[in-house]
């Protein structure tokens, strides 16, 4: 939960005009502002070395009772669904850009994998799947030592010069990213859902400046130790997104929580923006 002191506010594109002036969205005014691509989903990155590797897939308000791992050989299966918002015949979606439902996608490794040791970790809307090689596919220890060198090894010269170069292009080149957001309202209130996989409670910030709603999430990097990374579709990098608030909007009353990487805020309207009905009497 978010004190109002703790608040600043930016744009809400496509949304109700009688609550929201909606403006051109702040984003575009930041040139490392982007929107992820559109690819399979869950997207997902793969880490590996010659003994295992380590799936990540971005998986944002799941739980993770309803995520499935399979594996079969060199396969692994992801599938599972997500809880739809069920709205109420009051309520009435603004703007829907979320992926909600039922999900399934099929991965294939480069080597195949010992069911019996995977290991697998959901936190903060990120799944991470540990996947350790199966031993008889495992390189065999009298194989040709210069191969085993260009294969597996690096020296530790030229691995702490590549891991210190890698750290400082990731320190001078943070992205930011848009999330995509739903957004509904009722009579009551506007509520607004945003996607952030990788923060927590302790990593995002919204703030309310005036009539700007901003949020800000910070990622912070972890990779798979040990490992290089062999296939991307997701970069890591931090959130924001700003929306303009009408004055309907009961400020002291914006509330936030945050659960497995998806921020939920809730906006109040004002009482003199809320509808009323007018008695009509006989003349």
């Amino acid at each position: 939960m978010f004190t109002p002191s703790l608040w600043k506010f930016r744009s809400f594109p496509d949304a109700a005009p009688e609550i929201l002036r909606l403006q051109q969205e702040m984003n575009r005014l930041f040139s490392n502002a982007e929107q992820r691509k559109s690819r399979d989903y869950p997207a997902i990155n793969i880490w590996e070395n010659m003994k295992s590797a380590v799936v990540t897939a971005e998986l944002p308000g799941l739980d993770p009772e309803r995520i499935d791992i399979e594996v079969t050989g060199d396969i692994l299966t992801l599938s599972g669904s997500s809880q739809i918002e069920s709205l109420k015949e009051s309520e009435a979606y603004l703007r829907q850009e979320r992926i909600q439902g039922s999900f399934k996608r099929k991965i294939q490794l480069s080597f195949p994998v010992d069911p019996k040791k995977v290991e697998a970790h959901y936190e903060k809307g990120i799944l991470s799947v540990t996947l350790p090689r199966l031993e008889e596919s495992l390189p065999k220890k009298n194989q040709d030592k210069l191969t085993e060198r260009r294969s597996i090894a690096m020296s530790e010269k030229d691995l702490h010069k590549t891991e210190n170069t890698a750290a400082k292009e990731r320190i001078r080149n943070v992205k930011t990213f848009v999330p995509h957001v739903d957004i509904y309202e009722n009579k009551d209130a506007i509520f607004l859902i945003a996607d952030m996989p990788g923060v927590d409670e302790k990593s995002v910030e919204v703030e309310l400046e005036k009539n700007t709603l901003t949020i800000n999430g910070r990622v912070n990097v972890d990779e798979a130790k040990d490992k290089s990374i062999v296939y991307s579709e997701y970069e890591i990098g931090d959130y924001e997104r700003t929306f303009t608030l009408s004055e309907e909007i009961d400020r002291e009353k914006i509330y936030a929580t945050v659960k497995n990487g998806v921020l939920r805020l809730e906006l109040p309207k004002a009482e003199k923006a809320k509808p009323k009905k007018i008695a009509v009497k006989a003349a």
